[in-house]
């Protein structure tokens, strides 16, 4: 006679861990849940829920790129100790991860529904997953972020993206074309601006001025229009000397704008590296959007 559902359910909520194990523990325990959860605490596999309370701030970001280049995802998973972090379970299942958020719909996935989706033949849920991990190397693990780009708005695009050497934070981005023959060419590109969105300081939050969000502006606004340097100024000249302001400000946090971290010589903006790329490839080059991924982020 096979287990009773209702005591593998019990058992799920009890331990915090995945179907398969809790099913596999109650059949060799003979349907015995108190003697189950002792043969799971004996494997290291029965308190992960004890050690919700304790703080994952180490991790791992992981990024996937489709083998096309046309589709990838960034997923952020956190643990407890870098040693962890470090360890091929946790950065196997972060891989693993990023690579099935990469399968899904562009831009619909989101963490409620990624944690319930199926991890794989065999395997249960994304979060029955990520316990059983953290049954197994005894910390608290989670995955905190998953996201991936918007539906493309061209027919041609290519996705490539970086990851920090620490794995501690990462980029995702997409360049639109329009000729066919130049998607292979694009690999470098991508990774180069990547790299900047990762390393550049300030943050990009927008790929132009024009897209930089609403609210990001008015704070700014807010506070640059109450410092003394604008206060003590003639009221009739401060509107000017205010929006002067602001266009440097929207120039700093526009990824087109900023000077390319990977250029070695001289400020020159992305926007104006993109364009010579272009001209090289005979065609037009249009970065359609990036993500970017730090630890710790939110």
């Amino acid at each position: 006679m096979g287990v009773d559902l209702k005591e593998v359910k019990a058992l799920r909520q009890e331990t915090g861990l995945g179907f398969m194990h809790c099913k596999k523990a109650l059949d060799e325990a003979g349907g015995d849940r108190e003697q189950a959860i002792i043969l799971l605490r004996k494997q290291g596999m029965a308190a992960a829920d004890s050690r919700m309370h304790r703080a994952a701030d180490q991790g791992k970001i992981a990024l996937y790129v489709s083998p096309e280049k046309s589709a990838g995802a960034l997923v952020e998973m956190r643990c407890e100790t870098d040693f962890v972090a470090r360890g091929t379970d946790f950065t196997g299942l972060a891989t693993e991860l990023a690579e099935l958020a990469g399968s899904l719909e562009p831009g619909k996935v989101d963490k409620e529904m990624f944690l319930g989706q199926s991890a794989g033949a065999g395997k249960g849920t994304v979060q029955d997953e990520v316990k059983t991990l953290g049954g197994r190397v005894g910390e608290k693990v989670e995955m905190h972020r998953v996201a991936s780009l918007p539906p493309p708005g061209t027919d041609r695009h290519r996705v490539g993206g970086y990851v920090h050497h620490n794995g501690k934070s990462g980029a995702l981005v997409r360049i639109g074309y329009k000729s066919e023959a130049t998607g292979a060419s694009l690999d470098g590109v991508l990774k180069n601006l990547a790299m900047h969105i990762v390393a550049h300081v300030p943050t990009p939050v927008a790929v132009s001025k024009d897209d930089v969000p609403k609210d990001v502006i008015e704070k700014e606004r807010a506070i640059q229009a109450d410092t003394d340097e604008i206060k003590k100024k003639p009221e009739k000249i401060r509107g000017k000397i205010l929006e002067g302001k602001m266009q440097r400000f929207l120039k700093d946090l526009a990824l087109l704008e900023q000077p390319l971290v990977t250029v070695t010589e001289g400020k020159i903006p992305v926007r104006e590296v993109l364009e010579k790329q272009g001209k090289d490839l005979s065609d037009s080059l249009v970065v359609e959007g990036f993500l970017r991924f730090e630890l710790g982020g939110e």
